[in-house]
């Protein structure tokens, strides 16, 4: 077997990735927030979608390959921080909320 260990140069570009990924999402889920009617831009919503599948395949594919690997307080804040941005802003794509008031 060979253990020989992997220079940092080598190892900071999957991080760097992965980082980059994470900022692809936020910017992503900001369009979102930042849209004032959903209903009204379809296609923004599909073209996000899309965008976010493929980052996301992107990400399964190098964790499962051993180069991202985020601590579970990064992954905590990320989740708390797209729920924020979406926290003041009304139900868009549907209207079931208001029956059960």
């Amino acid at each position: 077997m060979n253990n020989r260990k992997i220079p940092r140069a080598q190892n900071a570009v999957p991080k760097l990735c992965s980082y980059s990924f994470l900022s692809l999402i936020i910017v992503a889920y900001a369009f979102l927030a930042l849209e004032g009617e959903l209903r009204l831009a379809i296609p923004l919503l599909v073209g996000i979608t899309a965008t976010m599948t493929i980052v996301l395949a992107g990400m399964l594919y190098h964790g499962e390959r051993g180069g991202i690997a985020w601590p579970p307080y990064v992954i905590l804040a990320v989740a708390l921080l797209l729920r924020l941005m979406f926290l003041f802003s009304p139900p868009q794509l549907s209207d079931d909320i208001y029956r059960y008031q």
